[in-house]
């Protein structure tokens, strides 16, 4: 995956799995994320963190 800095993404279903993959490749690409969870927030903070460290903007959202 080439560079994404700079661009946006929403990701769902980032406690576990595929959604969790997907976020964590986006944010090493330079994207701003919001990362959806529904059961644990967990491994969405972490992603969260990790984002934040590298100045990219997370905002995490619960939901069903």
């Amino acid at each position: 995956m080439g560079t994404l800095k700079g661009k946006n993404a929403f990701v769902t279903g980032t406690s576990q799995g595929i959604g969790a993959a997907i976020a964590e490749t986006l944010i090493k690409a330079g994207c701003h994320v919001c990362l959806h969870y529904f059961s644990s927030d967990a491994a969405p903070k972490k992603l969260k963190a990790a984002a934040e460290a590298n100045q990219q903007k997370a905002i995490l959202v619960h939901g069903d």
